[in-house]
């Protein structure tokens, strides 16, 4: 829980440094692009900047562009045997919505989404300016996936339909 607390706040500062950049590129137009990691593809705009680097060598994944990003964490199953062994994803989202309440602004609410997986949304405060939360739960035999996008507050009903989209495009390699 700890760890998912640290990962969360870590989250917060990076949209602390993102909200001071004055980043240009241009979504409007912008192709789609398969991003991949060891476990997983999704498609994006094809100007996602990957800011993945040493400040956040504990994700898997870290994008963004002038309208949204994205974190993506991994979590092996084994680092959460001694707290229940047979833990899936619906539990492993109930403890992601638990860390959530630590930086969350109001209560964070766990739904299922279209695609059918587990999704967080919260809001939280970064040096004065809101952001909302779209967070996606998954999991295979080897481990839980948390995926985050995150745009500020008064973007977040545009780009909801796209974070949707973006996920359905998500493929867990086995």
């Amino acid at each position: 829980m700890k760890k998912i607390i640290c990962v969360l706040a870590v989250a917060v500062m990076l949209l602390s440094l993102l909200s001071g950049c004055n980043m240009l590129w241009d979504v409007a137009g912008s192709t789609a692009k398969t991003y991949s990691t060891d476990d997983l593809t999704l498609e994006l705009p094809a100007n996602m900047m990957d800011l993945k680097g040493d400040d956040f060598e504990e994700y898997d994944m870290v994008y963004a562009n002038d309208k949204f990003g994205i974190f993506l964490l991994k979590e092996p199953r084994e680092d959460f045997a001694d707290y229940d062994p047979d833990l899936d994803v619906q539990g492993y989202a109930e403890l992601m919505t638990e860390a959530s309440r630590e930086v969350s602004d109001a209560e964070p609410v766990l739904s299922r989404s279209a695609a059918g997986n587990p999704v967080i949304t919260y809001e939280a405060t970064v040096d004065g300016e809101t952001f909302s939360y779209y967070t996606v739960l998954l999991g295979n035999d080897e481990a839980f996936f948390s995926l985050q996008f995150y745009c500020g507050k008064d973007k977040f009903e545009e780009l909801l339909a796209d974070f949707e989209t973006y996920e359905a495009t998500i493929t867990l390699k086995e």
